[in-house]
């Protein structure tokens, strides 16, 4: 059932090694502005105390900054440089997912909250 997914991922990459870094850094900034805009939105438009935002998005910010900092090491290195398309690879996928996955959850909470027939706890 998944065999022509597998066989996708596993055939070699045509990625280039410095193709593969500037995806990953590519993807790692995105994610970190992502996050870091997230930062802004909770400490100027909600209020928050801008170290609990730091501090709650602390964690998601350093795994997305070790996207391209795991990259450059790969790319340094000589027996990592050949996993370096492949970790390109699934970092992209996994990103899209997530982004697949908030889009998701952003989308039902604004479409829940144009709903007047249902409570408002309903939508919390």
């Amino acid at each position: 059932m998944f065999d022509s997914a597998t066989d996708a991922l596993s055939r070699p990459s045509a990625l280039g090694r410095r193709s593969a870094f500037q995806l990953l850094l590519v993807v790692g900034l995105t994610l970190t502005a992502s996050l870091l805009f997230d930062v802004y939105a909770d400490w100027v438009r909600q209020g928050d105390p801008l170290w609990t935002t730091v501090l709650e998005n602390l964690v998601p910010i350093l795994l997305a900054l070790a996207l391209p900092y795991v990259g450059w090491r790969l790319l340094q290195s000589p027996s990592g440089a050949p996993y370096l398309p492949d970790v390109a690879k699934y970092a992209l996928v996994g990103s899209l997912g997530l982004g697949l996955l908030a889009g998701l959850v952003v989308g039902g909470q604004v479409s829940c909250r144009k709903k007047s027939s249902l409570p408002s706890s309903f939508c919390n």
